[in-house]
């Protein structure tokens, strides 16, 4: 199978000088808003469809880094002017019909054979052949953008034909309301990888032949020399290459399954697509057939290499945290080393806050919903600020789960507590004094007393008058916990962990000490 091995990124957009390893098979494409994941995309479209090929120049403003444009105003000069390089490496089918014709062989390789290296090159540079002119322009403080030129070369240095179709790729954006436009995109570009050359003409045959007669009878006549035709130029067959599905067009299907239909469509083994990108497939779509995509590109990863931006944690949890590729101040973090059983776990966790979680600034990560509940108002006592404010994300795991969280911090270098109860447990209580010599951005934070193992124990026992005030209990009732009798106020507390966390929310309590050390901690972390 052909993929795309990586990419490298220079002076476009937010990538100043970027490159990103891709899997073979899946790649999930995660970071905050404006990261630059939809840019990849773009790049990636750029080289292997030739995006912009016949755009005007004025484009060009829109593509190039914004510090290199900077720096080009501070010091204006020929040599400042920005540049634009993609690359794209390539893992090529060597008996591809079109390789040789398309300019892509392999011959930059040692005589071993071992390092052959394939692929192509976008350049948007300044024009040779223009420098007088550009000269002029660069005078007055201005980037000649007409004297750019837009190049594509393989890494031998043969012009790239793109039209040898050597690399299929399709581009499936559910991110905006679908145009026109980028519905026919969609339309030939699959037209095109799907339906032989051979069938493709006698198609074309057959069509213009039949619109060439349409208009033949004698009351399209207009005179003796003259009669009604139809302008061939503006009636491209591909141009009006529809979809339908029960004879009924896709596109008036709804937005939801429109996008689905067309994911399903695209990931078919007879689709003959190489490199399937996908942005945002979440858009549009209920939460069963959001599971029914998901299984498809599950099932369906094998046939061609498929790249996905998304927001959704769901697709990043089921579609395994090792392929996932963070971008983060336009740099990637690649999951690929995630321990298994850690991918495993998140897999699994239907209800997890993975991606809330991987795009956070700082994290306390708490193991049940009092905590969860009463965090932000814990904090704003202790710290006098709020933690929204202070870029800090509350995220609940259940149980052991905060170990799994932990490995991803390690890798993303992420500042975090962990809040956890000692479960009347001596060796956990040891376990995680061990931990925290070891770890200076990772803390774990319990009560060292074995009889204050959980979070309601400890604040009944720090807030015990207050509460025996304001938690009414019925006057013989008897509130069993796991077996035991912790007497009315604790036991109702206990078995009530919401309500009673809901119902402290306005009080003026205490905050346990461990909860404190803590949220001080985290909040002095830089």
């Amino acid at each position: 199978m052909s993929y795309i091995k990586q990419i490298r990124i220079i002076g476009f957009k937010k990538f100043e000088d970027t490159t990103i390893k891709f899997n073979e098979n899946l790649n999930i494409i995660v970071g905050e808003n404006e990261a630059g994941k939809s840019t990849i995309i773009e790049a990636i479209n750029i080289v292997l469809n030739q995006l912009y090929k016949n755009a005007d120049k004025s484009i060009i403003k829109e593509m190039i880094n914004i510090n290199n444009y900077n720096e080009f105003k501070q010091n204006p000069t020929i040599e400042k002017l920005p540049k634009i390089c993609i690359e794209i490496e390539l893992e090529l089918d060597k008996n591809i019909k079109n390789l040789k014709f398309s300019g892509l062989e392999y011959d930059f390789e040692d005589d071993s054979g071992e390092n052959a290296k394939n692929g192509i090159v976008f350049k948007c540079e300044l024009n040779e052949e223009l420098i007088d002119i550009a000269q002029k322009i660069v005078e007055k403080g201005n980037i000649p953008y007409e004297c750019y030129s837009f190049k594509w070369y393989t890494f031998s240095g043969s012009v790239y034909n793109s039209m040898m179709k050597t690399v299929k790729y399709l581009n499936i954006n559910t991110s905006n309301v679908e145009t026109n436009n980028t519905y026919n995109y969609y339309n030939k570009s699959l037209f095109n990888n799907k339906i032989t050359d051979v069938d493709k003409i006698t198609a074309k045959e057959n069509y213009n032949q039949g619109i060439e007669n349409l208009l033949n009878d004698e009351i399209f006549k207009i005179d003796d020399k003259r009669r009604f035709g139809i302008n061939s130029k503006k009636v491209i067959l591909e141009n009006i290459i529809n979809i339908l599905e029960d004879e009924i067009s896709i596109e008036n299907k709804g937005s939801g399954m429109e996008n689905f239909i067309k994911t399903e469509m695209a990931l078919e083994k007879n689709s003959n697509n190489n490199v399937i990108t996908i942005e945002e497939p979440e858009n549009h779509l209920s939460y069963s057939n959001l599971r029914k995509m998901v299984n498809e590109i599950e099932n369906k990863e094998e046939f061609s290499q498929i790249i996905i931006t998304t927001h959704s944690s769901r697709i990043v949890s089921n579609l395994n945290l090792k392929n996932v590729i963070l971008i983060n101040n336009a740099l990637p973090i690649n999951f690929t080393d995630i321990d298994d059983k850690v991918a495993k776990y998140f897999e699994k966790s239907d209800d997890n806050k993975l991606l809330e979680f991987i795009l956070a600034h700082k994290v306390i990560l708490v193991e049940g919903n009092t905590e969860y509940i009463l965090l932000p108002k814990f904090y704003e006592k202790v710290n006098k600020e709020n933690i929204e404010k202070d870029n800090i994300t509350v995220i609940s795991a259940s149980g052991l789960g905060y170990k799994n969280y932990i490995e991803l911090a390690k890798l993303l270098h992420k500042d975090m507590a962990v809040i956890t109860d000692n479960d009347k447990n001596i060796d956990k209580i040891n376990e995680i004094k061990d931990f925290n010599k070891n770890e200076s951005n990772i803390k774990i934070f319990t009560d060292n007393e074995i009889n204050r193992w959980t979070i309601e124990v400890c604040i009944f026992y720090d807030n015990q008058d207050l509460l025996n005030e304001i938690i009414s209990v019925e006057a013989d009732a008897k509130y069993y916990f796991n077996g035991e009798n912790y007497g009315q106020v604790l036991g109702k507390m206990l078995n009530n962990k919401t309500e009673t966390a809901m119902e402290l929310l306005d009080k003026d309590i205490k905050v346990p000490e461990y909860i404190k050390g803590a949220l001080q901690w985290i909040k002095e972390l830089s």
